[in-house]
């Protein structure tokens, strides 16, 4: 036999309260533990679901840092490259030229 839905089992529960012959306190009791043991799950379920994506959100989110991260050390780089070149084309500008002394 198939499984009724929560749905259909609170809904059984309810028309049962309304009909002429009431189910006891213990029917009743019988009947609401499992579908609570069941709502405890799928809540759990959806839980763990809702963590599963904000987890894959926070790795996505990482390596976009890491990107972003490579490409400002890359231009970091680029500009210490730069910075030397300036710097060594200033020591030669600086620098005295031996040699161009006139001796009279």
């Amino acid at each position: 036999m198939a499984k009724k839905s929560l749905k259909k089992r609170i809904d059984d529960l309810v028309d049962a309260l309304g009909a002429a012959e009431k189910p006891s306190s213990m029917d009743i009791r019988n009947q609401l533990v499992p579908i609570g043991i069941e709502v405890e799950a799928l809540e759990n379920g959806q839980t763990l679901t809702e963590k599963e994506a904000a987890i894959a959100a926070l790795k996505a989110e990482n390596e976009n840092f890491k990107i972003e991260l490579q490409s400002a050390h890359e231009e970091l780089e680029t500009f210490r490259v730069e910075q030397k070149k300036r710097e060594e084309k200033e020591r030669q500008i600086d620098a005295p030229v031996f040699g161009s002394h006139i001796q009279i």
